[in-house]
């Protein structure tokens, strides 16, 4: 009976550690998955919108400013959060905007600081020469 009992509550013990790491496990996989599509969607639309720029360019002569990638990853991963709370809200949509605004603002301040500052390329460096894509 004894050994009984003691083979039970090995096992239940041990099912309870597996089911814990498996749960871990599936939880990081979904972590990492987010991420990546977060990263994905944020490349996607960075490309879509330079290729319109390229092309409202193109027809118009206009030159049209695009986000930096980084900026709209940090955009996506706002609109996620805000996906994930499940709660849409006019507040929290008002809320989501302004964070957009405020990343949009601090990547063109910063992004104007750098343009001021004189870099030099090492000879060689394709770097302020004409791009085939035209980016």
């Amino acid at each position: 009976m004894e050994i009984i009992i003691a083979a039970l509550g090995g096992s239940i013990i041990g099912g309870a550690i597996s089911l814990i790491g498996i749960w871990l496990n599936n939880r990081s996989l979904e972590r990492r998955h987010r991420r990546e599509l977060i990263i994905k969607t944020s490349v996607d639309y960075w490309l879509g919108t330079a290729n319109l720029a390229k092309e409202i360019n193109v027809k118009t002569g206009l030159g049209v400013t695009v986000s930096s990638l980084f900026q709209n990853i940090l955009i996506i991963k706002e609109l996620d959060k805000l996906i994930n709370e499940g709660k849409f809200d006019k507040r929290r949509i008002k809320e989501f905007i302004k964070k957009a605004k405020t990343i949009k603002e601090q990547a063109q301040t910063i992004s104007s600081e750098v343009k001021t500052e004189k870099t030099v390329a090492p000879e060689g460096h394709p770097r302020g020469q004409d791009r085939e894509d035209g980016l």
